[in-house]
């Protein structure tokens, strides 16, 4: 099936990535309670934009006419899992600097006290650690 045009392509790709998060739910499926964040609607907005942002990186890969709709619908469902990845491994510019270690870098050397994680950030829950 092929696709064209910015909406149909941001609306694939858009479903894409809520496909993504239906997989994770889905192994939860037998769990007895539900994670704590289920009712956050913080959660849930994060959540949106992140599809969100797999529909606009699948439009910057382009509209042109006759689009692969699984293609897209691929993009849409890696964009969030690529950012998440990338999240968990951005350095600690405010560790590195209380370590007294040098750039932001995490070179030899370079530890991370238990306070560096201790503030909750936006990275920290994209990257799933909090």
């Amino acid at each position: 099936m092929t696709i064209s045009g910015v909406a149909a392509v941001f609306f694939v790709a858009l479903c894409g990535g809520l496909v993504a998060e239906l997989f994770k739910w889905y192994s939860l499926r037998e769990s007895r309670s539900l994670p704590h964040y289920a009712k956050s609607p913080f959660y849930w907005l994060v959540t949106l934009l992140m599809a969100a942002v797999g529909g606009g990186l699948a439009v910057l890969y382009g509209t042109a006419p006759g689009r692969n709709a699984i293609l897209v619908l691929n993009i849409g469902a890696s964009a969030p899992l690529i950012i998440k990845a990338l999240a968990n491994t951005a350095p600690s510019v405010r560790g590195a600097a209380s370590t007294g270690r040098g750039h932001g870098s995490s070179g030899p050397g370079y530890q991370m006290s238990a306070g560096d994680w201790a503030q909750p950030s936006l990275l920290r829950f994209i990257g799933g650690r909090g």
